[in-house]
């Protein structure tokens, strides 16, 4: 299915949307005894606080800190937007970054407001991206449609997921937009842009720009030290679309390894669901694993060694083994 340029939906209009389910908990927590005004390290209080999985501690002194700022720390929004993430809350997540840009004429701090509202709005699709593609894989595998031309099956899958599929993309449209804002304004400063870029475009099947932004990325930051994401985007992006008209079968699991939680986290009572991407080569072997979203304490590592530790039946095109992407949510 070729993939087509959708028309947006405006800004303003989709931020308000998102942002309706805003809990008003967020704004009624207890004030910290900490005083964030008087303590020059309350930057470093904070990442503490994050990294022990203690967010509303670490929430209510960031808010302390960015209201003692006049509400534009740049150090604490950043941080806010980062816990908000990390606890699920992609509403409130939207908010601060579309705020912290809407409350700034310096572009190059404009330009990083945008990167955190792009990669928010990417990530609060992966849930129900997640949920569809599971229930339309559920379908695509049963014999009666498993050897049907992939045409046909993308028409199916747009027959019973086509609300759910138009407003995803709605939202990946949007965090397109944004990114790309932001390049332009600061474009010496944008490498995490481009490849968090390459990341929204792929997910719209734009695989051919994605992989422009993506060239993008390593040509500002070189091919030296560079993090895993962006590595194993390169890795998927580098497998190749099935011919149109061919049947095709997607992998499946042989044997689905099983990694405890780490400890920590488990006496921390953290749960929720890592979200990955793979490649399953033309052997059955997981290659290229990369965390779309991910957990605290170990537990993103954890989903991660599971998925490699997995055995597959490679996905076949036209009756061969072929390499897949493979995207899969473990759950803690």
């Amino acid at each position: 299915m070729k993939p087509v340029r959708r028309q947006l939906v405006p800004a303003s209009l989709l931020i308000s949307l998102l942002c309706l389910s805003i809990s008003p908990a967020a704004a009624t927590l207890p004030a910290l005894t900490v005083d964030a005004t008087a303590d020059a390290r309350w930057a470093q209080k904070a990442e503490k606080l994050l990294s022990k999985y203690e967010h509303e501690d670490a929430i209510r002194l960031l808010e302390e800190a960015n209201a003692a700022a006049g509400g534009d720390d740049p150090a604490a929004l950043r941080l806010l937007v980062r816990a908000h993430l990390e606890l699920g809350q992609f509403p409130e997540a939207i908010e601060i970054a579309h705020s912290w840009a809407e409350s700034t004429e310096d572009p190059t701090v404009r330009a990083e407001a945008l990167t955190h509202l792009g990669v928010a709005l990417f990530q609060s699709t992966l849930e129900k991206s997640f949920k569809t593609r599971r229930s339309h894989a559920r379908l695509m595998n049963t014999k009666a449609v498993r050897e049907t031309p992939q045409l046909t099956r993308d028409a199916v899958l747009l027959r019973i997921h086509g609300d759910d599929l138009l407003s995803e993309f709605a939202i990946l449209d949007m965090a397109t937009e944004v990114l790309r804002e932001a390049i332009e304004l600061a474009p010496e400063r944008s490498p995490l842009t481009h490849y968090h870029l390459a990341e929204a475009l792929a997910r719209q099947f734009f695989m051919e720009e994605a992989r422009a932004r993506l060239d993008e990325y390593f040509a500002l930051v070189g091919d030296a030290d560079v993090p895993r994401g962006p590595r194993e985007l390169r890795c998927l992006l580098a497998v190749p679309k099935a011919p149109e008209g061919q049947p095709v079968t997607r992998p499946t699991v042989i044997k689905q390894a099983r990694q405890p939680p780490p400890k920590k986290a488990w006496l921390r009572g953290v749960r929720g669901t890592v979200y990955l991407q793979a490649v399953i080569d033309a052997h059955g072997n997981v290659t290229c694993v990369r965390p779309l979203r991910g957990l605290p304490l170990g537990l993103t590592e954890a989903a991660v060694k599971t998925l490699e530790k997995s055995t597959f039946e490679p996905g076949r095109v036209a009756g061969k083994a072929a390499p897949f992407r493979y995207q899969v949510a473990l759950g803690f």
